[in-house]
């Protein structure tokens, strides 16, 4: 693999823009999609916002809206790095050959304090290293 190509979307629902994403991803041929304020539930099934070839990695918020989430292409091997669970936040490691690359999507929502922010992101990028 020499090229990964990836897209960032702000959902603000991803039930509600799910047939254009599909759109995106199946003309944009990309190896991985970011997505932040999925707002995602645990009511929602992974298979009803599911694309064909690709997987679906989420962390839904326990309160309403918010969410990050990846879809990754069925051709890429990657692994789920555990992370704090402070902040809204996902990271996958993918490798290539010997090649290995960290992917996060992070979301702070509005108002929220960012120094506590920042201090816990700190965290997570100090535990990767």
């Amino acid at each position: 693999m020499t090229d990964i190509s990836s897209a960032y979307v702000n959902a603000r629902s991803l039930i509600s823009s799910l047939a254009a994403l599909r759109s995106r991803i199946i003309s944009g041929g990309f190896d991985f999609i970011a997505i932040t304020e999925t707002w995602l539930t645990d009511a929602i099934s992974t298979d009803s916002v599911s694309i064909g070839g690709y997987n679906l990695i989420r962390n839904d918020r326990a309160t309403r809206g918010g969410g990050v989430a990846f879809y990754i292409t069925n051709t890429l091997q990657f692994d789920i790095i555990r992370t704090l669970t402070t902040i809204e936040q996902l990271w996958i490691s993918i490798s290539a050959g010997l090649l290995k690359i960290a992917l996060g999507v992070v979301y702070r929502p509005p108002g929220s304090d960012l120094e506590v922010f920042l201090d816990n992101f700190e965290c997570t990028l100090s535990d990767m290293t």
